[in-house]
């Protein structure tokens, strides 16, 4: 908000908020000063998920009917140089916990197939981990559209899971991120069309491919690339989620 205020351009690291508190009044002072905010959902940015999108859009796996989700990673491993339990992702009151901190996949679920009507989920505290926050959170979603949505977070895989598949009346894609592939599977195609990275994909240059486009949305007067209005259905997804 200082920033806003200060008629400032803004970049937020994701997601926008642990409590959707002032979000609209940022939205609002954004706007009186004629300046934009971006969220730095930079899986949109990856190559995979944007062929996953260019063939569901294609149509390739006709009409979409559900999705499913799993991103899992082991906490203690994420910076084995300091102490798990004082990071903010362990601390509920920081905004911690896998539903905020993993929204990753709340964001491309609701980019792809847009608002969600209801949330169920369920939370799970049984592991040895000794966090504030909920451990593993398993979330159905329903959209607007019909689409139906399965996505588990937690912080306890070991070697980490990140998969993301949609599927459709004639097909199916697959996204896993740890291997870097696309798989598109139609009903006229069992083995399947890969969509492979090779080596000289670098995971930084997501961030970089986010951050040039704020910059020429800034320079030449265009709309925020993921706007404070989208970044906020994701963390409500994600509110609801974990009071529900």
């Amino acid at each position: 908000m200082q920033c806003a205020r200060a008629e400032c351009n803004i970049f937020i690291e994701k997601p926008l908020s642990h409590n959707l508190e002032q979000c609209d009044e940022l939205i609002l002072t954004l706007k009186k000063h004629k300046k934009i905010a971006m969220v730095g959902y930079m899986m949109r940015y990856h190559p995979c998920v944007l062929k996953m999108r260019e063939w569901i859009d294609a149509g390739a796996i006709g009409k979409v009917v559900s999705i499913r989700s799993i991103w899992g990673e082991y906490l203690p491993d994420w910076h084995p140089w300091e102490d798990y339990r004082k990071t903010y992702a362990a601390i509920r009151n920081m905004g911690g916990g896998p539903a905020l901190t993993l929204s990753h996949e709340l964001d491309l679920a609701i980019w792809f197939f847009g608002k969600v009507n209801k949330v169920v989920s369920m939370t799970n505290y049984n592991s040895n981990l000794e966090i504030d926050t909920e451990h593993s959170i398993d979330i159905l979603l329903s959209f607007q559209n019909g689409v139906t949505g399965n996505i588990h977070l937690d912080y306890l895989h070991k070697p980490a899971k990140r998969s993301f598949d949609v599927l459709g009346v004639s097909g199916r894609v697959e996204f896993d991120y740890y291997s870097n592939t696309a798989i598109l599977y139609t009903h006229n195609d069992l083995n399947g069309q890969i969509y492979s990275l090779d080596d000289k994909f670098d995971r930084n240059d997501m961030f970089i491919s986010e951050i040039k486009e704020f910059v020429d949305a800034v320079k030449f007067g265009k709309l925020s690339p993921i706007s404070l209005k989208e970044s906020i259905m994701s963390v409500d997804v994600a509110l609801r989620a974990l009071s529900g």
